[in-house]
């Protein structure tokens, strides 16, 4: 028998071996090809969004530049984004075309998030939103690396990119300021200073050491200890800064230390001190903000608005020597200071007096945010206000006495609101160097109206004072005991000038409007309509029949039980008022002989004094006088009775009727209209000899603080 064949059991052990080496070496070369695969579409993913990074950034440029409404075809947004994404994945082995790209131009807003969490939203453009954002997709199907059964597996990847990026819009700093009459050589800060009594004397050399220095509204709150938290927004910032005062004192420090001019204290204590020797300082404070309700109290920042973020209106740079300037208006405004005008002679003899007061009304303020946009409005600066308030009347003394004596009175008590301008961002220039800024300026010479204050103590504190806090009915003139003329001259805009819009540059000088053109004409035809629309009027005031005994003691109760037990002048003054306000005002016989006329009160007062012992009346006596005064028939004077009517006849009774004077003088109002045209030619050649003597009226100066012309970021 054959024997079997033997087999070596080594030689089948490396047949196997060879077998599942190259099964392992399949498999890492499958891993391999994978692993390069997957690294690939991972490398193209990333180049993807840098593509798209990139082109969300350029269109936002384009958009910051143009404010382009991104529409579909040949807008340059969409343009740069889809040409700045196909150069960017140029020469990789997957390329892009036009058509993967979409782009879409959004309001990015960090305080309100959305439900994809990129805080994109549509604009609205009545709420004075506007684009700022682009947002870039990138949508490409990814071939496979290596076309084979691995490429089957994993090739023709969809990947997805997205990228946002925003913009902020250009943000301004500026301020405006005027004087009525003045040269080049005119400090605004000086002549501030003047108006609220300060010595002119005080010498402000030093501060022009704070030429070209500037600081940011949060470095100033910083200083002033004010906390500011990243996630302000417009309108928290605008209630945080109207809710905080600081004294002058504390804000002129602050904006010296961080000028670097610490060496300016001293000069600060010394303006302070001559500052307090006219007015109260414990009262000087700065309110910071702007509340951004129509006609609230400006302080030292006028109201931002939207869209201006709170995080630019903190960073913008602002002059230092014009906050020093803002923050003395803001503080002293409504501080009215006497001004000593020298006695006139011819004033004198006419038995006339003349006092003027002025005070800073409406302060001075400096305008943050952006440039006017279709409807939406632009930033805004208010220049300093001054209000004049000048009393002319007969005096008690030599020649007034004896006036008084017959009845006759003269009282003008007029308010003069010199120089208020307003100005409004318009444009702003990031691409000239300098950069620049147009603002548009309105102002007028003289805002005016005749008439006194319901509250003296208003006259000063009030924005419109004519408007708000005005007497319906002021007697004017009074001649032996008629009411001569009365009523009130409303608010009158005196040589108003044109809109003008002037171009500055960031860093530069001051720019002036031009000189005001001195409107005469449409001035003088504008104060004849008032004076003759009824609004003054002459004949009798308002009657009242008397009263029955029972209602006149129960009227005399009720007024004395509304004060105290102690009656003095104060009393006899407020129960006078009372009786005027409740229309108790028919004519009595009163002054020399009874010729002229008084009313019911002023008779009234002039019985009581019999009741007087010292510095106080006896309550009785002033009760006994009062109720008889109230019974007391209607009764005018005799040449009161006799001018009465022919006042009313020549001025109108002021029920609506004209007087014969107005019927009279209305055909010539409308002849001197006709001739408006040339008088308002003199006064612009008037305006120009002014303006050739080195003297301009009504100028307002315009100052740009900063321009920061937004940055453009990548926010997701």
């Amino acid at each position: 028998m054959s024997p079997l064949p033997h087999h070596s059991p080594v030689r089948a052990r490396q047949r196997g071996s060879i077998a599942v080496s190259a099964a392992f070496a399949v498999l890492i070369g499958l891993v391999v090809l994978l692993s390069v695969q997957v690294g690939y579409l991972f490398y193209m993913k990333r180049e993807l969004q840098k593509a798209a990074d990139l082109a969300a950034l350029s269109a936002a440029q384009v958009l910051v530049a143009g404010d382009d409404a991104c529409a579909a075809g040949a807008s340059p947004t969409l343009l740069a984004a889809k040409g700045a994404a196909v150069k960017n994945v140029a020469g990789i082995v997957d390329t892009i075309a036009a058509s993967d790209v979409t782009v879409d131009c959004k309001l990015w807003d960090p305080n309100r998030p959305d439900a994809g969490g990129m805080y994109l939203f549509d604009p609205d453009p009545s709420k004075g939103e506007r684009l700022n954002a682009v947002r870039v997709r990138i949508d490409k199907a990814l071939g496979a690396l290596i076309p084979s059964v691995v490429g089957g597996w994993i090739g023709g990847t969809q990947a997805s990119v997205v990228a946002v990026a925003a913009a902020s819009k250009p943000t301004a700093a500026f301020s405006v300021g005027s004087k009525l009459l003045g040269t080049e050589s005119t400090g605004a800060l000086m002549s501030l200073l003047r108006v609220v009594g300060v010595d002119p004397d005080l010498s402000l050399v030093g501060y022009e050491g704070l030429v070209g220095a500037t600081i940011t509204p949060a470095g100033l709150l910083r200083e002033l200890g004010i906390p500011v938290t990243a996630d302000l927004n417009v309108g928290d910032l605008n209630a945080l800064l109207a809710a905080n005062q600081v004294s002058v004192g504390q804000l002129l420090d602050a904006v010296v230390n961080l000028a670097g001019h610490d060496e300016l204290l001293g000069l600060n204590a010394a303006v302070l001190n001559a500052i307090g020797a006219s007015l109260n300082m414990d009262s000087l404070n700065v309110q910071l903000g702007t509340e951004a309700a129509e006609g609230a109290m400006r302080g030292l920042f006028a109201a931002i608005t939207a869209p201006t973020t709170a995080q630019e209106a903190l960073g913008i740079k602002l002059d230092a020597l014009g906050l020093i300037t803002s923050a003395i208006g803001v503080a002293t405004a409504g501080n009215a200071a006497a001004i000593d005008i020298p006695a006139s002679g011819l004033l004198s003899a006419l038995g006339l007096d003349l006092s003027v007061k002025a005070a800073v009304v409406e302060p001075p303020s400096i305008g943050i945010g952006q440039a006017r946009h279709g409807a939406i409005p632009g930033a805004r600066a208010y220049t300093s206000q001054i209000r004049l308030n000048l009393n002319i009347g007969t005096s008690s003394s030599g020649l007034g006495g004896l006036l008084g004596a017959l009845g006759t009175s003269i009282t003008l008590p007029i308010f003069v609101d010199v120089v208020n301008a307003q100005g409004e961002l318009t444009e702003t220039m990031c691409s000239e160097r300098p950069r620049k800024a147009a603002v548009e300026v309105k102002s007028a010479v003289l805002g005016a109206c005749l008439g006194k204050p319901i509250s003296m103590a208003d006259a000063f504190s009030k924005k419109d004072m004519c408007a708000t806090n005005m007497s319906a009915d002021t007697e004017f003139v009074r001649l032996l005991g008629v009411s001569l003329l009365h009523g009130k001259v409303a608010p009158l805009s005196i040589l108003p000038a044109p809109a003008e819009e002037v171009i500055v540059a960031e860093d530069g000088p001051p720019v002036s409007t031009s000189a005001n053109p001195l409107a005469l004409g449409a001035t003088i035809s504008g104060l004849l309509d008032e004076l003759l629309s009824g609004s003054l009027s002459g004949g009798t005031q308002t009657k009242v029949d008397p009263l029955p005994a029972d209602t006149a003691q129960t009227l005399a109760d009720n007024y004395l039980n509304r004060i105290g037990p102690s009656i003095t002048g104060t009393e006899i003054s407020r129960i006078k008022n009372w009786m005027d306000t409740d229309g108790l005002v028919w004519k009595r016989p009163g002054g020399l002989l009874g010729l002229t006329s008084v009313t019911m009160p002023e008779e009234w007062v002039a019985k009581v004094a019999s009741c007087r012992s010292g510095s106080t009346y006896g309550r009785d006596c002033v009760r006994g006088r009062l109720v008889s005064s109230l019974q007391s028939p209607n009764q005018c004077g005799l040449l009161s009775c006799i001018l009465d009517p022919i006042v009313g006849l020549l001025l109108g009774t002021g029920d609506g009727a004209n007087g014969l004077l107005q019927t009279i003088l209305k055909p010539i109002v409308e002849l001197l209209k006709l001739v408006a045209p040339a008088l308002d030619g003199v006064g612009g050649a008037l305006s120009s000899l002014l303006n050739t003597l080195g003297l301009n009226l009504g100028p307002v100066d315009v100052q740009l603080h900063s321009i920061d012309c937004g940055q453009v970021s990548l926010v997701y």
